[in-house]
């Protein structure tokens, strides 16, 4: 499902309708699943990106303000799109575009931002940009995921 220009609630959450729930309190071990299940989902992710033309051309990308899980240029706009990927077992906490914050939004956008400036000089910094939310749910033991949800252009 894609969702274009999709701003983020008073709540701070990026799918307006919904409810987050705070302060999931993880066994031991948990976030091993979680890291496994959210490189998983950022693999997959890119994959589906590709499949539907768009040009991957960085992963998990770092500067000293934070992390960038995809860079990809849009075949159909030329834009170059920063793509926040969350991944979810199950929607029992919430769906995974609800994490995306708007914080996390304005961080993202000015990673983007710095991605154009630094890697490839003046080619990027001139592109127009945005970013995207890529959302699934993996359910345990899935193949696939049950349902992928693609935000365009979201603001904070």
């Amino acid at each position: 499902m894609d969702q274009e220009g999709l701003a983020v609630s008073a709540r701070g959450t990026v799918a307006a309708g919904h409810t987050v729930t705070v302060g999931d309190a993880a066994a031991p071990g948990r976030a091993v699943l979680a890291r496994s299940l959210g490189r998983r989902g950022e693999d997959y992710a890119a994959r589906w990106l590709r499949e539907r033309g768009f040009a991957v051309v960085a992963a998990n990308w770092r500067s000293r303000r934070g992390e960038l899980d995809l860079v990809a240029l849009d075949p159909g706009t030329a834009e170059l799109v920063g793509v926040e990927v969350k991944t979810r077992g199950g929607t029992g906490f919430g769906f995974p575009a609800e994490a995306v914050t708007a914080q996390k939004l304005a961080r993202l956008h000015r990673l983007v931002a710095d991605f154009a400036r630094s890697e490839a000089g003046e080619a990027w910094a001139r592109c127009p940009r945005r970013v995207d939310v890529l959302a699934l749910v993996w359910p345990p033991g899935a193949a696939l995921p049950a349902s992928v949800e693609h935000y365009r252009a979201v603001i904070p």
